[in-house]
């Protein structure tokens, strides 16, 4: 998994690993790392995982204001879990959302 995703820039690979380590608990920050790269080549379960180990409270390079935009990428492109968690967090603080 792990050539894949660094030779191959898979981001199906990287997804994957990126379970992998976040699920070992051994090093979450990789985990996250991988989660960034296969959001940004177009993974909408990455960009979901993203968001939600952010507001998680893990170690993530989300800027202000992507966690919006991550979760609405994961949600527009079937990702029931984020579709709930951007309603959640719309009815929080609806002045952030424009849906």
């Amino acid at each position: 998994t792990h050539f894949f995703a660094h030779h191959w820039d898979d981001h199906n690979a990287q997804h994957v690993l990126a379970h992998k380590l976040l699920k070992d608990r051994t090093n979450t920050s990789a985990a996250f790392h991988w989660f960034r790269k296969s959001a940004d080549r177009g993974h909408p379960h990455s960009a979901y995982n993203l968001a939600a180990g952010h507001l998680s409270g893990y170690k993530t390079d989300v800027e202000k204001g992507e966690v919006r935009k991550l979760l609405k990428f994961a949600a527009k492109n079937g990702v029931e879990e984020a579709k709930t968690l951007l309603r959640e967090l719309c009815r929080e603080k609806p002045k952030h959302c424009d849906l």
